[in-house]
């Protein structure tokens, strides 16, 4: 497997989407969440922890994902090679 022939760009802009597009989804769902906990958003610690975690497993996922894409494709990863 050639680790060399990641596309960086690829990877980072996919972990900046997928953790976007998570936190614009939680962030959305939040109150009916903490409604139906029956938690106090006052009285939670606030903490940057969850966020960093998060972008570094989505950073984890899409490094995975381009590894795996290359090896399926040979090293040649296209769009067409992602759709089959």
């Amino acid at each position: 497997m050639d680790f060399s022939a990641v596309n960086w760009l690829a990877v980072i802009a996919a972990a900046i989407v997928a953790w976007l597009f998570g936190a614009a989804w939680y962030m959305g769902l939040s109150k009916p969440w903490l409604k139906a906990a029956k938690l106090d958003p006052a009285t939670m610690k606030k903490s940057p922890l969850p966020f960093v975690i998060s972008f570094i497993a989505e950073l984890v996922m899409a490094y995975i994902m381009a590894l795996v894409v290359g090896a399926m494709t040979g090293g040649e990863p296209t769009l067409l090679a992602g759709l089959v």
